[in-house]
């Protein structure tokens, strides 16, 4: 994706999204992943990046989206719904379930999904997981689909080095 005007754009959009943030240092660089948690191509990508966040050498950000099986559908719109997005997203991509709730469903959830959906079909992503981050020093919004076959070169574009992890 190349133009400032179009990576402005993409970038608004993406922050428009019901994202889980992890990373707290407020000058990493974002990245924003489009995952499934019930997918394994999702699963050993957020294996990967989860470490760099904890690190605080990203800024992390997960779209859930349900592509994989349309019953779960329910459980990321509460995903996004509850007050505690990120330990309920840390069970849901191990494979655990989320508790039984008595609570309402809160509709923010619904709205969120049907926000990270249209980001989907507007940037005419047909699968998952999807990689968006600014180009280290450009701004250019790069767009990476599935796992980055060159693990380092991906670190050294987002992060200006290499994290030299794994």
């Amino acid at each position: 994706i190349s133009g400032g005007t179009a990576s402005q754009k993409i970038w608004t959009m993406l922050e428009k999204t019901g994202w889980i943030s992890f990373g707290s240092d407020v000058t990493a660089p974002a990245l924003y992943a489009v995952l499934d948690p019930y997918q394994p191509q999702s699963r050993a990508l957020w294996a990967k990046l989860i470490p760099l966040a904890e690190l605080n050498k990203i800024r992390l950000y997960v779209i859930p989206v349900a592509t994989t099986k349309a019953d779960t559908v329910p459980t990321i719109i509460r995903l996004l719904g509850d007050a505690d997005r990120a330990a309920d997203w840390r069970k849901l991509i191990v494979g655990e379930s989320l508790p039984p709730s008595s609570a309402p469903a809160n509709p923010q959830g619904a709205l969120d999904l049907k926000n990270n959906v249209d980001l989907m079909q507007t940037l005419r992503l047909r699968a998952v997981p999807v990689l968006l981050y600014q180009r280290h020093n450009t701004g250019l919004v790069r767009l990476v689909t599935g796992m980055p076959k060159d693990w380092n070169g991906f670190e050294t574009e987002l992060m200006g080095q290499s994290a030299g992890t794994p």
